[in-house]
């Protein structure tokens, strides 16, 4: 036990971004998804978060479904209100 190393950091997920995840999140899973197979990207502009869920297994560049759909939500950086969830590809 003696020669385990100290923990390292993975990933941090910093405020107020944990709470966009979390709203998009209640969207995702609204319809039915389950998180796991996917990959989320956060990606924004100056009036909204984009939380966009996409297959991992989707390979780089394809359009159109393999099965799997991808799942975009649409959160206001104002009022943390979700202005648009959709099926996307």
């Amino acid at each position: 036990m003696s020669d385990m190393n100290a923990p390292r950091e993975v990933f941090v997920i910093k405020s107020p971004r944990a709470e966009v995840l979390q709203i998009a999140y209640e969207s995702f899973n609204k319809e039915g998804f389950d998180i796991s197979g996917y990959d989320v990207v956060l990606l924004e502009n100056e009036q909204i978060w984009i939380v966009f869920y996409q297959p991992t297994d989707y390979p780089v560049g394809q359009r159109g479904s393999l099965g799997k759909k991808g799942f975009t939500v649409e959160v206001d950086k104002t009022t943390y209100n979700v202005i648009k969830a959709y099926y996307s590809r």
